[in-house]
């Protein structure tokens, strides 16, 4: 690369500083980065996998990957153990000093501010008993046991502990100046919860709580799942006590009678908040920027000065998938702005949707130079635009081709017509169901009252907003709601709020919650729907409910409209195009996989992107940054794979099985017959070949070595990456694969033949496998071979192992040994 090539520097290696880099080095810009630690990977590359009979997907095994990949991309400079100690701007572009493994100067064309965080340090909180009482623990330490795998000798064998996890602790709280959420406490307590039910089966779980932030892809489903045997207890306890005798800690609460009692844990575990890394103040202050009140930079980065970006926590509160999202965003704004991004002609993108989401994305990408095509199922008003294609009434009946050259064939009101595009973007409405008690005069949707909002004067005067009614609220229509408040009680209007959780996790959302409680408005909880008693008499909605927070009082009201936002779930549309481009939805029935490989907004099927409420709570112009800046990378529509698979035709036998498996669409039918393996969508996970029943698909196989006892096959993704982080046993050797459903049963038999005692598959978890269903496959495969086949299952075993659970590979491995050192001696 000549010195005449854009360069950025990149405070932080962490999730989103990595993902940052790799993008930019893709579009040819020299990448500084700069990380304090002495390895990548950030706070992410601390934590444990969290996955028990499958993946929780919190993403946490993916810093393993970038951190692995990055630092061996040829225009990337991995500066470790080193900071930034001056920062000046100088003819239009950036010099920093830069101080710790090198010490030197740095030009460069643009900064990106990828900082990080640190967490809440509870050592001065004297109720909590914090570095007082050995059992109480924060969430970042609980990890560390489940990471090293010691939990069951921190609790000395204890079978049947008792754990409680207290939430909000350094988060939610005036008092402290920190009253903001930290947006991932309550995903981490249920995901360790059901981490330690996975290990300690007659665990008693409690999860002192606020309000449960059940929003987000799959959460919702993995909390009904864990309320079978984890209690949800509302409210935090004020104090904990260790007992003189027993040693056990002692919590202080009020029961559901507003009785103050006492509960005996072993275990305490405080759920800590995010701080800003100390790291995001300091540059900061260098840049001339201004934090927010918190401490963190602006949220919206479009105020940050010209040429200088931020990602990930240094911005706010964020999870693993949306810091790496940030990243990406960021990144395509900086190529962008270098001019480092090819142009792409006039490859037209097909949005689906006719709302107006779908709008909004459409004049984005054509805003980039886009053409769209806007497909609506139903007959919205669809706003004429230059550049856009309209297709009101339209419905897709098939779909060919691969990315950067689709052909939709669709079925408009004038007949069938196909549509050539390089990508999809579905972007479909939701399916907004109104409740079932809705009145049209005294209940309404929250759409109506939205609809009469417009005339406020004309609206009666107490309006109740009626949340979880339907379930789960969303959080968007929360947001929304909460936005309206403060003009209606600016119009005179007496406002409430029946809840079962207020959901605060989205930006300012505590502050506007605390602002409308300072202005007013009455909340009202409940424990459950069951709570609640309606009358409707006298045009009017007469309430009796048993309030949560004050137990055995019984609270009657009325009020003249009652709010009740919709239920939201996907579209029979969504889900029949979701068939058509042979794409899986996730557990609660909404568009996209929850696997973590693909998301925010891609898919397995390259070229297939997502947007809005019918895939997840996002934020949509955090979505649409994030699909324009895929669309924008040079090698979007370009061959993936050195060397992907190869169809022998005088071997094929024409079946079609590879193109049923291919979870990626990337086998198409050549003349209609002749299957053919599409390099540009093909991902390498050899699926198609280790199932051709023909043995027609070929592909380059590294042999397992001689002398090996345990020959392990790792997916390169996942325990390839663990195995680098330990000393193998003498006889163990790695063999690394594009994915563990790549072993076929020849394979295996042959490693067994060949004089190894025994064979692991070492796969993802289940829901976790960048081809979807890989591990899945492995794991029937080697089934297979042991139940019908015969294979004893002390020389075959498919196991499950992340890219974060080194101590995990390096037990089962001394495990195998110390299983073969016993036969020996039996014999």
């Amino acid at each position: 690369m000549s010195d005449s090539s854009p360069s950025v520097l990149i405070l932080g290696g962490g999730v989103a500083g990595l993902t940052a880099a790799e993008y930019l080095h893709d579009c040819g810009v020299a990448v500084h980065l700069v990380e304090k630690a002495d390895r990548l990977g950030g706070k992410a590359r601390e934590w444990a996998c969290m996955a028990t009979e499958k993946c929780r997907h919190c993403g946490a095994c993916l810093s393993v990957e970038l951190a692995d990949r990055v630092p061996r991309l040829e225009h990337v400079t991995t500066l470790l153990e080193s900071t930034v100690t001056r920062l000046d701007r100088q003819n239009g572009r950036f010099q920093a000093t830069v101080a710790g493994q090198a010490i030197g100067e740095l030009q460069v064309d643009a900064i990106l501010l990828a900082t990080g965080m640190s967490v809440y340090d509870p050592s001065g909180r004297e109720d909590l008993g914090y570095g007082r009482y050995a059992n109480v623990l924060t969430t970042a330490e609980l990890n560390t046991l489940l990471r090293q795998d010691t939990l069951a000798s921190r609790l000395d064998g204890n079978a049947r502990p008792a754990i409680a996890f207290i939430q909000c602790v350094g988060s939610r709280n005036r008092v402290e100046g920190r009253d903001y959420c930290s947006r991932v406490c309550c995903r981490t307590a249920v995901r360790q919860a059901n981490k330690i039910r996975h290990l300690v089966p007659e665990a008693a779980v409690t999860i002192f709580n606020i309000d449960l932030q059940a929003t987000g892809k799959e959460f919702r489903s993995q909390v009904a799942a864990a309320a079978q045997h984890v209690e949800f207890c509302q409210g935090t306890p004020a104090k904990i006590m260790a007992d003189a005798q027993s040693g056990r800690l002692t919590l202080f609460h009020e029961d559901g009678l507003a009785s103050r009692t006492s509960r005996q844990f072993d275990l305490v575990v405080l759920a800590v908040g995010i701080l800003p890394a100390s790291a995001t103040g300091e540059v900061a202050a260098m840049l001339g920027i201004e934090t927010d009140r918190w401490g963190f930079l602006a949220s919206n980065g479009d105020k940050l000065p010209a040429g200088i970006y931020a990602a990930g926590v240094s911005r706010g509160p964020i999870g693993i998938l949306n810091a790496a999202g940030q990243g990406r965003a960021a990144a395509g704004k900086i190529a962008r702005s270098l001019g480092c991004l090819p142009e792409k002609g006039k490859n037209r993108i097909a949005v689906f949707g006719g709302d107006a989401a779908a709008d909004r994305l459409a004049a984005a990408l054509t805003e980039r130079g886009y053409p769209t095509a806007m497909i609506a199922a139903g007959d919205y008003a669809l706003a004429q635009a230059p550049d856009r294609d309209l297709y009101p009434s339209t419905r897709l009946a098939r779909a060919s081709g691969t990315a950067g050259d689709f052909t939709l064939q669709v079925t408009t009101p004038e007949g069938p017509q196909a549509i050539s595009v390089a990508a999809l973007v579905m972007a479909e409405p939701p399916r907004l169901q109104p409740t079932a008690i809705a009145s049209g005069q005294i209940i309404v949707s929250l759409a109506e009252f939205l609809t009469r909002y417009m005339q406020k004067d004309a609206l009666p005067g107490r309006v109740l907003f009626w949340l979880d009614h339907n379930g789960p609220e969303r959080k968007e229509l929360v947001a929304e709601i909460m936005d309206l408040i403060p003009d209606l009680i600016d119009a005179g209007k007496q406002i409430s709020i029946l809840m079962e959780n207020m959901l605060v996790n989205y930006p300012g959302g505590q502050r506007i919650y605390d602002t409308i409680r300072g202005q007013g408005v009455k909340l009202l909880r409940v424990a459950n729907q069951q709570q609640v008693s309606l009358q409707l008499q006298n045009n009017k909605a007469a309430f009796e409910i048993n309030e949560a927070t004050l137990p055995g009082l019984t609270i009657t009201f009325e009020c003249d409209l009652v709010v009740i936002p919709e239920q939201v779930s996907v579209s029979e549309n969504s889900r029949e195009i979701s068939r058509r481009l042979r794409q899986p939805l996730d557990a609660e029935g909404f568009l996209q996989s929850a696997n973590v490989r693909h998301r925010n907004v891609g898919s397995p099927r390259r070229g297939v992107f997502y947007a809005g409420l019918t895939h997840d709570e996002g934020d949509l112009e955090a979505e649409i940054e994030e699909i324009t800046a895929a669309l924008e990378k040079p090698d979007t529509f370009a061959e993936q794979v050195s060397a992907p698979p190869e169809i022998k035709k005088h071997l094929c036998v024409r079946c079609l099985t590879c193109v049923r498996v291919c979870p990626h669409s990337a086998i198409v039918l050549h003349n209609h017959y002749q299957p053919k393996i599409e390099p540009s969508a093909c991902f390498g996970c050899q699926l198609c070949v280790s199932n051709c029943p023909a043995l027609a698909i070929e592909t380059a196989a590294v042999p397992a070595p001689a002398g090996a006892r345990t020959v392990v096959f790792a997916c390169e993704r996942s325990a390839e990456l663990a195995a680098r982080q330990i000393d193998l046993p003498d006889m163990a050797r790695i063999i690394s694969v594009p994915c563990a459903c790549s072993i076929d049963t020849n394979r295996i038999l042959q490693t067994l033949a060949g004089g190894a005692a025994r064979v692991i598959v070492a796969a993802c978890h289940a829901g976790n496998c960048r081809s979807i269903k890989g591990a899945a496959f492995a794991a029937a495969g080697t089934r297979h071979l042991i139940e019908d086949v015969g294979i004893p299952s002390e020389r075959l075993r498919c196991k499950h192992v992340a890219a974060n659970e080194s101590t995990r590979l390096e037990n089962l491995l001394k495990k195998a040994e110390s299983a073969e050192e016993a036969n020996q001696c039996q014999k």
